[in-house]
C-alpha cells in the first residue's frame, strides 16, 4: 500500500490570528482536503512555536522518565481519570508489574523504562492559570470549582521538594510550554472553520473569554497538554507473560482510539523506522477512510492503517471525537493508535511525543456554533432534548456527572455510558425533526 499524502499547511507565523485576520488560503484548501480527504491529519509549519522551549521540555521529560516508576509513582494524582501527574493505562501497568516480578533477570539498558517493562506513561497537565496552584491567575468561580467543574479543572499535581527536582522542573517546563500550544492550536481551529466554507471565527465562542453565560469565567476551554513516553522495548522482556505471571502478551504502545478532543496537535520526535509497515513502525499510525483505502488500492492485511511520518520542525494536527458533533458530521474524529517497534530495532526505539489536546467548554450544547450553521445552511434539525453539553460526550464526564446528580456507582455510571453515548451520537447524526428544534 502506498503511504498517503500528509500535507503541511504553512501557518506564516501565526501573523494573521495574532492581527485578527482570516488564515493564509493557501493553508485553508490544505486543511480541507486533510479534513474531508485524508481521514483528518495534516502537519503544520511556520506555526510560531519556540523550539527552545520544546528542546527544554524534551529534556526535563527524559530525566523525568529515566527514574524507576516507584520514584514516579509519587506525583500521580488519583487514577487515569483524572488525567493529571503521572500516569499509566492499566494494561500497561500489568505490563510493568510482571515485569518487576522477575526483577533478578533484568537486563541492563540505559532507559529505566524499558528495564522496568513500561510501554506507555505520561505526565499531564490542565491549563495553569486555573489548574496550578499556588500559581493560579485567575479568582475562584463556580465554573471552575463546582464539583463537576473540577472533573474538567482538576488541580496539577502539587509538587514539591519530596518528589524531586525532576517532577518540578517537568512541570515548569510544561506551564511554559502551554501557551505556546495553546495558541497554535486555537489557530489551527480558526483554519478549520474557514475550510469548512464558515467565518474563521465560528468556534471561538467554544475556547475563548467571549461567553454570555460566564462572562466572569474568561477560560472557556480545559485542554490538557501532556508528554507521552514510549521507552524502548527489550527483546528478552517482550516474551513475558503467559501463564506464569497472567499477562499474555505484550499490549500495544496505545490501541485504536479516539482523542476526547477538537482537535489535537502533537511535536514528535522523527522515527528511526518509519519504513516499516503499518502495525510495526513504532510510531504513530492512523486508520484512513475507507474510501481513501480503495483509492490507495489496500490489501486485506493493512485493514487501512498507515504510519504518519514525523518531520523536523513541524507540528502534526488531528481530529478529537467532538469534531463531528460541533461540524454536524461535516467531519469526523481520527482513529489512530501508537505501534509497537519491529524486532531489529525495538531495543532502540524510545519515542517522546508533547501532545496538546484542545478541549471546548464543557458547558456548551454539542452541536454546531451559530456562526458554522448559518455557513453550511444544510444541517438537519435535532431536537433540543436530544442534545447533550459538551462535558457529557467524554466518558470521565458523564460518569462523573451521573455519580453526582443521581447517585450511582462509579461502576454504574461507566456500564451505561457507551450505550447513552451511541444512541445520542446516533440521533445527533440522523436529525430528529420536533417542536423544539436547536437548528
Amino acid at each position: 500500500m502506498r503511504s498517503p499524502r500528509f500535507r503541511t499547511a504553512h501557518l506564516d507565523g501565526l501573523r494573521w490570528y495574532v492581527a485578527g485576520q482570516p488564515p493564509p488560503a493557501a493553508a485553508v484548501a490544505t486543511v480541507r482536503d486533510a479534513c474531508l480527504n485524508n481521514g483528518g491529519v495534516w502537519h503544520i509549519s511556520g506555526h510560531a512555536v519556540d523550539e527552545a522551549v520544546h528542546e527544554r521540555l524534551l529534556t526535563a521529560s527524559r530525566h523525568f522518565f529515566d527514574q524507576p516508576a516507584a520514584v514516579k509513582s509519587a506525583c500521580a494524582v488519583g487514577d487515569m481519570d483524572r488525567s493529571r501527574g503521572w500516569e499509566m493505562y492499566p494494561q500497561h501497568m500489568r505490563y510493568h508489574e510482571a515485569t518487576l516480578a522477575a526483577a533478578d533477570n533484568l537486563p541492563p539498558h540505559p532507559e529505566q523504562s524499558a528495564r522496568e517493562g513500561i510501554l506507555c506513561e505520561r505526565f499531564v497537565c490542565g491549563p495553569p492559570s486555573v489548574c496550578s496552584m499556588p500559581t493560579r491567575t485567575l479568582p475562584p468561580h463556580p465554573f471552575y470549582d463546582s464539583e463537576w467543574g473540577r472533573v474538567f479543572y482538576e488541580r496539577n499535581a502539587a509538587l514539591s521538594a519530596e518528589h524531586g527536582g525532576e517532577a518540578r522542573l517537568l512541570q515548569v517546563e510544561m506551564e511554559a510550554a502551554y501557551p505556546e500550544l495553546e495558541q497554535v492550536s486555537r489557530a489551527c481551529l480558526q483554519t478549520i472553520a474557514a475550510a469548512l466554507g464558515a467565518p474563521h471565527t465560528a468556534f471561538d465562542e467554544l475556547v475563548t473569554s467571549n461567553s454570555s453565560a460566564h462572562p466572569d469565567a474568561p477560560l472557556r476551554h480545559h485542554s490538557r497538554l501532556q508528554v507521552n513516553n514510549y521507552p524502548s522495548q527489550l527483546q528478552d522482556r517482550r516474551g513475558i507473560g503467559g501463564a506464569r505471571y497472567g499477562v499474555p502478551a505484550v499490549p500495544i504502545r496505545a490501541s485504536r482510539h479516539f482523542d476526547t478532543s477538537l482537535l489535537t496537535v502533537l511535536a514528535r520526535q522523527p522515527a528511526t523506522d518509519l519504513d516499516a509497515v503499518a502495525g510495526s513502525s513504532g510510531a504513530l499510525e492512523v486508520r484512513l477512510p475507507e474510501g481513501h483505502r480503495r483509492m490507495e488500492g489496500e490489501d486485506a492485511e493493512a485493514d487501512g492503517w498507515t504510519c504518519v511520518p514525523a518531520r523536523k520542525g513541524e507540528l502534526t494536527v488531528f481530529l478529537g471525537n467532538l469534531a463531528a458533533l460541533l461540524t454536524g458530521f461535516q467531519v469526523h474524529g481520527t482513529t489512530h493508535r501508537v505501534s509497537n517497534p519491529r524486532g531489529q530495532v525495538a531495543d532502540d526505539a524510545r519515542r517522546l511525543s508533547i501532545g496538546f489536546n484542545l478541549k471546548p467548554d464543557y458547558s456548551q450544547p454539542a452541536v454546531p456554533p451559530a456562526a458554522l450553521r448559518a455557513a453550511l445552511g444544510s444541517l438537519p434539525a435535532v431536537v433540543e432534548a436530544d442534545v447533550p453539553v459538551i462535558g457529557l460526550v467524554g466518558r470521565v464526564g458523564w460518569q462523573n456527572h451521573e455519580m453526582q446528580t443521581r447517585g450511582i456507582s462509579r461502576l454504574q455510571a461507566v456500564s451505561t455510558f457507551k450505550t447513552w453515548k451511541n444512541e445520542t451520537v446516533a440521533k445527533l447524526r440522523d436529525g430528529a425533526y420536533g417542536e423544539a428544534c436547536v437548528y
